[in-house]
């Protein structure tokens, strides 16, 4: 007698870091911090986070992805932790070319504080780099006041 063969489809392979980030991405012109990301792959069960430390996991990949030439994703520059798609990085620097048209500089952290360049499923989401970012961005608001 022969081994028995079961008829079963192959499961479909568990999505990578790479791939969970990159959906979420998708929906951003701008960069983001890791821990939104991470918690926006979570709530939507885009990749099983069975692991001690997703965070750590996430954002490794984010840093290793975000160098050379084929990049995925960018580091935005001043900013901790704050990653976009490679190919949006052009739109946020025309668009920093237009605030500066407009003698305004604008950081990450006070375009990210603006509800209304936040897509509306998120509108709600909160997270404590974003928190931490206003907190940072009303300080530095209110040193320029005292200085003028």
């Amino acid at each position: 007698m022969g081994r028995r063969v079961r008829n079963r489809a192959p499961k479909p392979p568990n999505p990578t870091w790479a791939d969970a980030a990159k959906k979420v991405l998708e929906r951003y012109n701008h960069a983001i911090p890791h821990k939104q990301i991470l918690q926006i792959i979570q709530e939507e069960n885009l990749k099983p986070c069975g692991g001690a430390m997703p965070l750590a996991c996430l954002n490794a990949m984010l840093n290793s992805n975000c160098k050379g030439k084929d990049a995925l994703f960018y580091r935005a520059p001043g900013q901790a932790a704050c990653f976009g798609l490679k190919r949006n990085q052009k739109n946020e620097e025309s668009g920093d070319e237009d605030m500066k048209d407009d003698d305004e500089k604008h950081t990450v952290a006070q375009v990210l504080s603006d509800s209304s360049v936040q897509p509306k499923m998120s509108e709600s989401l909160t997270t404590p780099a974003q928190q931490q970012q206003q907190v940072q961005l009303s300080n530095q608001q209110q040193q320029q006041q005292q200085q003028q």
